[in-house]
């Protein structure tokens, strides 16, 4: 009797847990410890130009419509950025501008300019109006 309810108990507290990823998870397991996927977005993202897709673009044609918007080279690019160096960050501030702020002016331009040449963002959208997610 007591080893029955051992083994309901137990069968009770794994209701809703699987294994995934080399972990056990349940219900409230955050998606990442469990899906190798989404692991694997969040310790390798891809760069914020990769996000960015038009019909028959080719990655060349990407990161040259992505220059002449004035995005920066490979080597600066990250999962935010389309590769400012902060030189050209600080040659854009205006007078008595945050540099955070010159950032987001400066890529809410370079995301204008992607969309007049026909890109369309992919990625998530954050809290942040920008015009990749629908902002004028």
């Amino acid at each position: 009797m007591k080893l029955n309810w051992i083994v309901m108990t137990l069968a009770l507290c794994s209701a809703g847990c699987t294994i995934g990823n080399g972990h056990i998870c349940g219900p409230q397991t955050p998606r990442a410890y469990c899906d190798r996927e989404a692991y694997e977005e969040l310790m390798h993202p891809k760069p914020l130009i990769k996000k960015w897709e038009k019909p028959g673009m080719t990655e060349e044609t990407r990161n040259q419509d992505s220059n002449d918007c004035g995005g920066g080279s490979d080597a600066r690019r990250t999962p935010a950025s389309p590769g400012f160096s902060p030189e050209k960050i600080k040659a854009e501030q205006r007078p008595g501008e945050e540099e955070l702020v010159a950032f987001f002016r400066l890529k809410d331009k370079w995301e204008r300019c992607m969309l007049n040449k026909g890109y369309r963002y992919t990625g998530e959208c954050s809290s942040r109006p920008s015009p990749a997610c629908g902002a004028p």
